[in-house]
């Protein structure tokens, strides 16, 4: 939980300044390639360590960002992340970022949960029913889950719209024990 709070905190500030120079698209795809060349554990590893100087952390960062030529907001992110210990959570800050720049945009993403990989055709018309539905643009993400059983269930944000056989049981098993 405290990762995506600090997560969101500083994909929050980052926006903003992608929005005043109007480069938060581009920032979104750089950040997200920075942080997964930061996935590799032991990339991870060395960044954090408190055996290594800060300087000579600060000096790798700032390498990478003349080597890559990484926008000076981006660099700043790094750095302050470095200096502040929080370099651990520039995933979360990725993560949080994406999201926010698809709020910014009217994209919203849909979870939707089913026994076995859909088909594109019921995509394209579950696509179609949740953007008008949600009055937005939503990108899917078909996920398995067997436990279902048959059915799907659509989760966007906290919207919950549950029609698996799983689900309908479960709410069959609240109504009879309320009896």
């Amino acid at each position: 939980m405290k990762e995506r709070i600090l997560g969101k905190k500083y994909a929050s500030g980052l926006l903003s300044i992608g929005l005043a120079d109007k480069n938060y698209g581009a920032y979104e795809k750089i950040l997200t390639e920075v942080a997964e060349s930061f996935s590799d554990e032991n990339n991870m590893r060395f960044i954090t360590s408190p055996l290594i100087s800060l300087e000579q952390r600060k000096d790798v960062i700032a390498e990478i960002a003349k080597q890559y030529n990484l926008p000076l907001p981006i660099n700043n992110l790094l750095m302050v992340l470095l200096e502040s210990g929080r370099f651990k959570f520039l995933p979360y800050v990725a993560q949080a970022y994406r999201e926010l720049v698809d709020e910014t945009s009217g994209i919203v993403t849909a979870n939707i949960l089913s026994v076995a990989p859909l088909e594109e055709p019921i995509l394209a018309q579950l696509r179609e029913k949740l953007s008008k539905k949600l009055n937005k643009k939503v990108t899917l993400i078909n996920k398995i889950d067997p436990s279902l059983i048959g059915g799907i269930r659509t989760e966007v944000g906290s919207l919950v719209i549950d029609g698996s056989i799983r689900g309908y049981l479960d709410s069959l098993r609240e109504t009879l024990k309320k009896r």
